[in-house]
């Protein structure tokens, strides 16, 4: 190879004699600048290197395919024949018969309020009052006492289930302010009355008296959800084929369709019942005799279910809710009630 030509003006290291240059005397070692006068030959091209031998020798493998000595050869062993094994003509394999797989059967759709018979749609009633722990609800309600039609009224009903409690409140009307207490389990059965403006602003009165059961059909214990679907539950059990289910019918003075259920008593009386078709529970009950008079009719609406306040039992104590008896009437009425009765 040759040698590439020193720039001219560049420094050039000389290292020394180079055994491919022609000269008769030894150049000592020095730096000189390329382009000045010098003694020293040219450069001739270096020498080709001689090629050296590899380090190691390849050797060439190769694989016999010889038996060992006194073996049999393999290639000459004979190759067995396989039996005959007969297939099927292409036309066999067409028309043989394939399986018949059943569809699987879809789902049934859930049930729709025609589907369901009457014990069933009670006995969602049922599950739905019991999901109850307490509960307020307006109540719009008429009732015949006796041979009187009593004007309707507006009253909020406030209900504890366990232990039972009720509080029946006049919000409005010609009895603005009433209001009427029953806690079960505090002694004598009775219920106390507050009417301001009164002579007697405050009286207490045995639940099953005369004069408790004077403006209602039903003592204050029955009031609410609870007895409505025990008196249904009767039914079914009782005098099944007297109770049909006649679909979803709005209920007068109501804003969607519900549940009706009729009752034909064995007097005659016609019983309906609309159960709200989301949460189960009554909306309205209507009564009328054998003749047509009306019996009793109940709107429930608003309903508030589960208030804390009235898990209390301040809810439904007159002492909590009106303070102490005002006027020596009151006082002797609520001590001569609060005195168990005479054997």
């Amino acid at each position: 190879m040759a040698l590439v030509p020193a720039l001219a003006g560049c420094a050039h290291f000389d290292s020394g004699p180079n055994p491919g240059i022609a000269s008769s005397s030894k150049v000592p070692r020095t730096f000189r600048s390329i382009g000045a006068t010098s003694t020293r030959p040219a450069v001739g091209p270096l020498p080709a290197p001689e090629s050296s031998p590899p380090l190691v020798q390849p050797v060439g493998l190769t694989r016999s395919t010889a038996p060992p000595p006194g073996a049999a050869d393999p290639r000459n062993r004979p190759v067995p024949s396989l039996p005959d094994v007969p297939f099927p003509a292409p036309a066999a394999v067409a028309d043989a018969p394939r399986p018949i797989v059943a569809p699987l059967p879809l789902p049934a759709p859930p049930p729709t309020a025609n589907d369901l018979g009457p014990s069933a749609i009670i006995a969602e009633a049922r599950q739905a009052v019991d999901g109850l722990s307490q509960y307020r609800v307006r109540l719009q309600r008429q009732e015949r006492v006796g041979n009187r039609l009593h004007d309707p009224e507006e009253v909020l009903l406030s209900i504890r289930r366990q232990p039972v409690g009720v509080r029946i409140e006049w919000p409005q009307g010609a009895n603005k302010g009433r209001e009427v207490l029953y806690q079960a389990g505090e002694g004598p059965d009775v219920m106390h009355v507050n009417m301001p403006g009164a002579l007697v602003p405050r009286i207490t009165l045995p639940v099953n008296s005369p004069l408790a059961l004077k403006n209602s059909r039903h003592p204050i214990q029955e009031a609410g959800f609870e007895s409505i679907v025990t008196v249904m539950e009767s039914w079914v059990a009782e005098t099944p084929d007297r109770v049909r289910f006649e679909g979803m019918v709005t209920p007068e003075g109501g804003d969607r369709p519900a549940r009706k259920v009729v009752f034909q008593s064995p007097e005659g009386e016609t019983r309906i019942v609309h159960l709200d078709a989301r949460s189960h529970l009554p909306v309205a009950v209507h009564v009328t005799a054998a003749n047509g008079d009306l019996l009793e009719d109940y709107r429930f609406l608003d309903l508030h279910a589960d208030c804390p306040e009235l898990a209390s039992n301040d809810a439904f104590d007159p002492a909590k809710r009106w303070g102490p008896p005002r006027g020596l009437l009151s006082k002797r009425n609520e001590e001569r009630t609060a005195q168990p009765p005479t054997q």
